[in-house]
């Protein structure tokens, strides 16, 4: 028998016929290995998850703004899967504080200035939108006549004002916005943890490679402005990867993981091993942002992206952990933050705004991109759109300058708490994964990595299906090492810096 629950990452639970539980599954993943069929819901709805725990009649009946936000009560078929050996099967919002939800509902307040600073960076993008129709380029080094500087002003002032118009008809609606993850976190935890003890092994393998820990606090840079540390690990990749495939059976989870969501077909055997030691690669993640690829996946409640991303066996999956650089002292928690319940436009807008952009082509004064395909517009769409909201963001929080190192760890990590008290203002909630758990959440919200604190480490290991540079690219596979998954199918593994 099958109960469906609320929409827990959209979780069922898998029921024997005295009720208890012998599996869950995430309907929202595909997964096709364990023969699960992903149902097609074009706009799933969400539940209001808060309606579940007080009177249905009044939402916050029986409920004042001086008590504490409590979790949403887990139910009592799902404790039993609340194991400290294994993970959590999802990560779930807090209730808001009905204040704050009213904030949110009305665009007011804390929550009103974070969804403006938000949407006037998206208006802002015309300028991006209108030079993807401006294919018409004079002679390099030739002077341009007067006339042909009169037609040129005229198709910029065509091309602008085509593409504000179309912006402003679907950002400016309030029903082109939604909040996203407000009610419950898309993505999926896998029921494996890497205990720190694997995290250890692998720093300690790599101190010994660098000959001591002085390496963490080098932020020195070379003549061109490369951060020292960011170039040895780049000139030396070889050599770590050596290093870390003495203990690769280590990340056996990670390849289990990737299996069992079913981002990989049967009988996949090659997977590429993102690795991140450095402080300064953890910065270039410090920022709010969604991760660059073709099938980004902002305005996709559909899933439409995502399942055709899973198919290409491009996806991957993630665990970090944070480490005591003295191994008698205990680790700080600083696994990837995910946001929940940040303005962004739904996909019905973002297909608007496409498919209007795609059609007014032909009406412009001056088209020559004939070559380009409406999915080259849509890539570029979704990008400036995600970007933009990254800025809106750091205007919001006044983000500092994430490679000031003159900055202590300690007033990076109290830096770290004003922000995400502040967007909890907001009414956007900062969750957090735990040490080692592997998840997919970085793929379907805005995230970013923890703060370091002082004393501390922290680690990264991503592992995807298939061996990309830095740009995305495909590229040769090497084999670094060989190892078996939990059901003993092969495994081999290629090393790279992320």
């Amino acid at each position: 028998m099958t109960q469906s629950l609320p929409n827990l990452s959209r979780l069922q639970l898998l029921l024997n016929d005295d009720g208890t539980v012998h599996a869950t599954v995430d309907v929202g993943q595909d997964l096709r290995n364990a023969g699960i069929r992903k149902g097609r819901q074009r706009k799933p709805k969400i539940p209001d998850l808060a309606r579940l725990v007080i009177d249905d009649a009044d939402p916050y009946a029986g409920w004042t703004e001086e008590e504490d936000d409590e979790d949403w009560a887990v139910p009592e078929e799902l404790q039993d899967l609340e194991r400290v050996d294994a993970a959590r099967t999802r990560i779930v919002p807090h209730r808001r504080s009905p204040a704050v939800a009213e904030e949110v509902r009305t665009n007011r307040g804390e929550a009103g200035k974070l969804f403006y600073a938000i949407r006037n960076q998206v208006l802002g993008v015309w300028k991006e939108m209108a030079e993807w129709y401006w294919c018409e380029t004079s002679p390099a080094g030739v002077p341009l006549t007067a006339e042909q500087r009169a037609h040129f002003q005229r198709v910029q002032i065509n091309h602008d004002d085509v593409a504000r118009r179309i912006l402003g008809k679907y950002v400016l609606k309030p029903s082109s916005w939604m909040r996203t993850a407000y009610y419950s976190v898309r993505g999926k935890i896998h029921d494996t943890v890497v205990p720190e003890a694997s995290f250890r092994q692998f720093f300690e393998d790599y101190v010994r490679l660098r000959g001591g820990t002085d390496f963490l606090s080098d932020f020195s840079k070379t003549p061109k402005g490369r951060f020292v540390q960011v170039v040895w690990e780049d000139s030396n990749q070889l050599l770590v990867a050596q290093t870390l495939a003495v203990h690769a059976h280590l990340l056996a989870p990670l390849v289990d993981a990737i299996r069992e969501f079913g981002f990989v077909p049967e009988g996949h055997t090659d997977f590429q091993v993102l690795w991140r030691f450095h402080p300064v690669r953890h910065n270039n993640a410090s920022n709010w942002h969604m991760d660059e690829n073709r099938f980004n996946l902002y305005g996709d409640e559909s899933m439409q992206r995502a399942d055709a991303w899973t198919l290409t066996g491009e996806r991957s999956v993630v665990t970090s952990s944070c480490l005591s650089i003295d191994p008698r002292l205990p680790a700080d928690n600083c696994g990837t933050r995910v946001l929940s319940g940040l303005p962004a436009l739904t996909e019905q807008a973002v297909d608007g705004i496409l498919d209007d952009m795609w059609e007014a082509k032909d009406t412009l004064l001056s088209y020559r991109c004939h070559q380009a395909k409406e999915e080259f517009f849509g890539v570029k769409l979704n990008r400036v759109i995600k970007n933009a909201t990254e800025r809106g963001i750091v205007q919001y929080t006044a983000f500092p300058e994430m490679h000031d190192y003159t900055r202590t760890a300690q007033d990076r990590v109290e830096h770290q708490v004003r922000v995400e008290q502040l967007l909890a203002s907001a009414g956007v909630e900062t969750l957090r994964m735990l040490n080692g758990e592997i998840g997919t959440y970085n793929d379907h919200h805005y995230h970013a990595s923890s703060t370091i604190p002082a004393g501390q480490v922290r680690l990264f290991f991503a592992v995807r299906g298939q061996a990309q540079d830095v740009k995305g690219t495909p590229i040769p596979f090497r084999e670094d090492a060989r190892i078996l998954d939990r059901q003993g199918r092969l495994a081999k593994l290629s090393f790279m810096p992320i």
